[in-house]
């Protein structure tokens, strides 16, 4: 079934992953947004609230994605009104709580699989309330 076509914010400094993550989301409907770091990110999130979901990269220079995810929280912008996903190339089951309790609704290991992709972002765009949507 056709995915809904989300406008994704990905915040990576890598310009292999940019373009990796870019296909994969493109391929599955979505339009993409890069920003090369955290403080890139929370700039565009501020200047353009029409952002669905942000795919986050923890290590990033000027600001980290750790950072990034509690500066946009910071903003009055909730969980469930703009999901973001952590993207860590050490990821491990057991940091998921520290992600969590830190501004993101989830996180996916490097190197990243389309199947994983497509599944993070289905279970945080199901949690999604549009209703409170950011008021610009």
């Amino acid at each position: 079934e056709k995915e809904k076509a989300l406008t994704v914010l990905v915040a990576e400094d890598n310009k292999i992953n940019q373009k990796v993550v870019r296909s994969m989301l493109q391929r599955i409907g979505h339009s993409v947004t890069i920003a090369e770091n955290g403080q890139m990110a929370v700039e565009a999130i501020r200047t353009n609230p029409k952002f669905d979901l942000v795919l986050m990269d923890r290590m990033m220079p000027e600001m980290d994605g750790v950072q990034a995810s509690l500066a946009i929280r910071a903003m009055g912008i909730t969980k469930s009104q703009l999901p973001i996903v952590g993207l860590t190339a050490s990821y491990q089951k057991s940091e998921l709580d520290f992600y969590l309790e830190n501004g993101m609704n989830d996180c996916l290991g490097k190197p990243i699989k389309l199947v994983s992709l497509k599944r993070a972002i289905n279970d945080v765009m199901q949690n999604r309330n549009p209703v409170a949507s950011i008021q610009a």
